[in-house]
């Protein structure tokens, strides 16, 4: 498929008159306001449009449906293509679907912040989606065949495909064979073969002991019957757990397909893995699936389900797992003094149950601190506990039979683990719920301290947005754009910033730029180069205290938490995008402001060689004659060695930087940055390195100076 027949395609979504009439109206809308929302489109439409407000409401939001307006977006659908490199990105993963990011940004010479944002507003306006595939991110048009993907990317690989297409070839080949065929090592045949076997394309199979590889066949064709299916349950008692087992039997003559066994326990018990799959199973067969229920109360409940399932011919069929009663009985207990030994002796003729209460974001010593105090808290008698060892013993007595009973809890990180000895099963499976749900209820004090952590993440998550703000307003400003979008920027940066961090030292100098805009300017003003340019140095500072704010939170979990793990990778990411975007910026700005290079002789004050960026038409002789004057009138009037680095003049800087043989100054248009200050340190070290000869016994020939024209675009473009 090309962009034609993709655009074509995407045409088939027919819009009504009414539709038409809202886009249009929404189109002026946006000339005026830029930014707004579904309502203050619904209420200029009911003004400007006879038709009903229920129909007016439903067609707008067909369109969000549709995707052809996004809210907070100032591009339509319509429009989205007509940026070249979006139209390109496109048309490579309608060439090649399943293409990864890396791929794309390879193939059509993209940097990696344009190519995320290209593709962002692709998937956001419905054109592509993503998926995860093996820790890649791939891309696929919206309507391809999502049962196509996984051959698609698995067959992307030219020696997998290779393999597959010789296996089609030839039916039913040896691993050897497909050596000899494709003259490939054995071993990377097998590591291929092995991926094409996971993901279902090609199937291992056995005659007289030897192994040959196949493509599945096609399902067969069947006629049509009643599709009937048995389901069948029961429990038992398996340390301090409940088995509870499912058994599917398919008493037709053809087999079923996507079995799914979903479990409905009550809010007594906590289930493993709630929902098992069956891919297929054959007619007249049966197969059993095990859901391990642990118990958290004493009691009695019942449990439920369902099984779902495809027939022969994709008809998705569901029937019910009928409810069953199960009993969890807690023991009275007291307590009975025995020795380590005596205990020892007792187990053999006990029965053991165990369970296990996981635990995270606090320490061992505190999870065995709870697990303790929760077993000693009843009637018990205590026989050793090892701090240092994290283990506690204790024995009893069950009150209604008499017969001993011996409990253990100890630490197996990351759960806390409770043993139970008792005389039947039943009694362990009680007393080992009733003690995971006093240890539960004393977890659950510990984890309000990790749930501070939320608050953390907010406020990471408004300084990307925040970050994010501030880039497009850097852009603005750089595209000299409205004064209104500029101001609409700010303020919700501001606003965001004044949520999370009131006490920020930025947020006034945000604030006091948000008011001279709204005192100064009328809204569809554009803002002057001269500030576009002050306004691109604040935002890039600005960027920086929010990169340190972000470093900062960070470093928080870090210090706070042992398990690293919960810091999302979306963070760390945008961080990264963070420090990239300042570095672009930097640069962008630095060459921005940029206007004259001129390197004057350190002794005579000569000018050597100059680069006029900015047309300015002045004469080095004077400027150069001036500065050296000042430099020498500096030194008459200090006492120590020294040099000038900045002079301002209306708006203007002198960037002045001063090396063993020359003095180098840079006319700019506003504040110095690290990038030019770093680029022009650098080139008046190369300057002396490439020149030392001719500055040092220089004749008055400016041509041999000629060659730092190349060094200047090598320096600083």
């Amino acid at each position: 498929m090309n962009l034609s027949d993709f655009d074509s395609k995407k045409s088939k979504e027919q819009l009504t008159i009414l539709h038409k009439n809202i886009l249009r109206i929404a189109s002026v809308l946006r000339k005026k306001e830029r930014f707004f929302d579904m309502i203050s489109l619904f209420e200029v439409c009911c003004k400007e449009l006879p038709n009903p407000e229920p129909e007016i409401d439903g067609a707008i939001r067909d369109l969000y449906r549709m995707k052809f307006i996004i809210e907070g977006k100032q591009l339509f659908k319509e429009e989205i293509l007509t940026n070249e490199k979006r139209k390109k990105i496109l048309d490579y993963i309608l060439k090649y679907p399943g293409a990864h990011h890396r791929e794309i940004r390879s193939a059509l010479e993209l940097g990696d912040y344009m190519a995320y944002r290209h593709l962002a507003l692709l998937e956001k306006f419905g054109f592509l989606r993503k998926k995860s595939y093996q820790n890649k991110l791939v891309y696929f048009p919206t309507d391809f065949d999502e049962d196509e993907e996984l051959e698609i990317l698995v067959l992307r690989n030219e020696i997998t495909r290779k393999i597959y297409d010789s296996l089609k070839e030839h039916e039913e080949l040896r691993l050897s064979e497909f050596s000899d065929i494709l003259q490939v090592p054995y071993t990377t045949i097998q590591s291929h073969l092995s991926h094409l076997v996971e993901n279902g394309l090609v199937q291992k199979i056995k005659k007289d002991q030897i192994s040959y590889y196949i493509i599945p066949a096609t399902k067969p064709e069947v006629t049509t019957e009643e599709e009937v299916v048995e389901v069948k349950r029961e429990y038992d008692y398996v340390g301090g757990s409940i088995r509870f087992k499912v058994a599917v039997r398919n008493l037709t003559k053809m087999a079923i397909h996507n079995i799914a066994v979903s479990l409905n326990p009550s809010e007594q018990f906590i289930s493993d893995v709630p929902l098992q799959n069956i891919a297929n199973l054959p007619h007249s067969t049966t197969r059993g699936l095990d859901f391990t229920l642990s118990p958290l109360t004493c009691g009695q409940s019942k449990v439920f389900g369902s099984v779902s399932f495809e027939d022969a011919f994709g008809k998705v069929h569901s029937i019910p797992i009928r409810p069953k009663e199960l009993s969890i009985k807690c023991p009275l207990v007291q307590p009975l003094t025995a020795t380590q030994v005596e205990v020892n002796e007792w187990i053999k003729n006990l029965r053991r149950g165990t369970g296990q209460i996981g635990y995270e974001n606090i320490s061992d010593a505190d999870a065995f601190r709870i697990g303790l105090e929760q077993v000693c808290a009843l009637d018990l008698n205590e026989i050793k506990v090892s701090t240092e060892e994290m283990w506690g013993l204790y024995s009893g007595q069950v009150k209604v039979t008499g017969k001993n009973m011996v409990v253990k809890v100890s630490i197996i990180k990351p759960n806390i683990l409770l043993d139970v000895w008792a005389e039947d099963l039943q009694q362990t499976t009680g007393f080992i719920a009733y003690i995971k749900n006093l240890i539960n209820i004393a977890l659950a004090s510990q984890y309000k301290m990790f749930r501070k952590t939320e608050d953390i993440s907010q406020k990471i998550i408004d300084l990307m947005t925040t970050s994010t703000a501030f880039d497009e307003i850097f852009m603005l400003c750089q595209n000299l754009g409205e004064v209104s979008e500029i101001n609409t920027r700010l303020n919700k940066a501001y606003d965001l910033l004044k949520t999370s961090f009131s006490d920020a030292d930025f947020l006034q100098s945000i604030n006091d730029t948000c008011t001279y805009f709204m005192m100064n300017y009328q809204p569809s003003s554009r803002i002057e180069e001269q500030l576009a340019f002050e306004l691109r140095f604040k935002l890039i500072n600005w960027l920086r205290k929010v990169q340190e704010l972000i470093q900062y939170h960070i470093k928080t979990y870090e210090t706070s938490f042992d398990d690293l793990s919960i810091i999302s990778g979306d963070f760390s990411a945008g961080l990264n995008m963070i420090k990239e975007i300042i570095v672009d910026h930097e640069k962008s700005y630095g060459m921005g402001i940029l206007s004259y290079l001129m390197i004057l002789d350190k002794t005579s004050g000569i000018t050597l060689f100059e680069k006029d960026l900015a047309n300015l038409g002045i004469n080095p002789d004077l400027i150069g004659g001036f500065l050296h004057a000042l430099q020498s009138f500096g030194h008459e009037i200090s006492a120590s060695e020294g040099s000038m680095k900045t002079l301002t003049y209306d708006k203007y800087q002198f960037q002045i930087e001063t090396g063993k043989f020359v003095r180098a100054a840079l006319i700019i248009r506003c504040i110095p940055n690290s990038f030019i200050i770093s680029r022009l340190q650098q080139f008046v070290k190369q300057f002396e390195q490439n020149f030392e000869t001719d500055i040092t016994h220089f004749t008055g020939n400016m041509d041999v100076f000629r060659p730092a024209g190349a060094l200047f675009v090598a320096i600083f473009r």
